[in-house]
């Protein structure tokens, strides 16, 4: 019998993050009733934030760990810091890096348990068929 191992970072399950069908997410967010975030306020959580807006997910928060952004508004969202989305249970962060381990270890210290790579919904998205939201784009450029 051969043994497999599961790659893990900080608890999380690296394949659940970074490989996921993005149909299977939604169905368990609507069926917990769960709220969305998005960590890391940058260009990729715009892309994140029109990908998930353009099959349906909703989302409720951006969140980043840099205390100079916090308060300000990105794509019509007020920018909080991660470690205040601790209070919200039933929550599913979108990681918006393409390097999640920091981040990952970052809402593991605030007990969040659903985090995904926004890596694979941005494989699933054909962005010349949606809307990318451009909200604010002259004031973000300051903090990019």
């Amino acid at each position: 019998m051969k043994k497999t191992e599961t790659l893990t970072w900080d608890g999380y399950s690296v394949i659940n993050i970074m490989s996921y069908n993005i149909n299977d997410v939604k169905t368990k967010i609507r069926e917990t009733d769960s709220k969305v975030a998005l960590f890391g306020a940058s260009n990729l959580a715009r892309y994140a934030l029109s990908a998930l807006d353009n099959i349906g997910i909703t989302v409720d928060i951006v969140c980043d760990s840099s205390t100079s952004k916090v308060g300000d508004l990105f794509c019509g969202y007020t920018i909080s810091h991660v470690n205040d989305i601790k209070k919200n249970n039933n929550l599913f962060v979108f990681i918006c890096s393409i390097f999640p381990g920091p981040m990952l270890s970052q809402l593991r210290a605030i007990n969040v348990e659903n985090a995904y790579s926004c890596i694979p919904l941005f494989e699933e998205t054909d962005y010349l068929k949606i809307k990318i939201n451009q909200a604010g784009l002259k004031q973000d450029k300051e903090h990019q």
